[in-house]
């Protein structure tokens, strides 16, 4: 395992708490297989985007917030954080 990107706040341990209780729940309720369901997690919550964009805005507009915060949490700076994000993020798989 890669070491841990830096915790800016120091809420990340918090952060991934709570995501992983979301992941569990989307395993048992799909029976994902755990190696990919971060990813099957992600393509359905696009899905949701595409069908409520309404109540919850566009996918794309959600994946691009959602990589700015990590970039902000893990205080990644520069006008390429969002792209240093992804190629991090991609990096740490296992």
């Amino acid at each position: 395992m890669q070491p841990l990107p830096p915790n800016r706040d120091g809420m990340n341990d918090v952060r991934a708490k709570a995501a992983e209780a979301a992941l569990e729940a989307f395993i048992h309720h799909t029976k994902s297989d755990p190696e990919s369901a971060i990813g099957d997690l992600i393509a359905n919550i696009a899905h949701l985007a595409d069908r409520k964009e309404h109540k919850y805005g566009t996918a794309y507009a959600g994946l691009v917030r959602g990589l700015g915060h990590y970039a902000t949490e893990t205080s990644m700076k520069g006008e390429e954080k969002l792209m240093q994000a992804a190629r991090t993020i991609a990096s740490r798989r296992t």
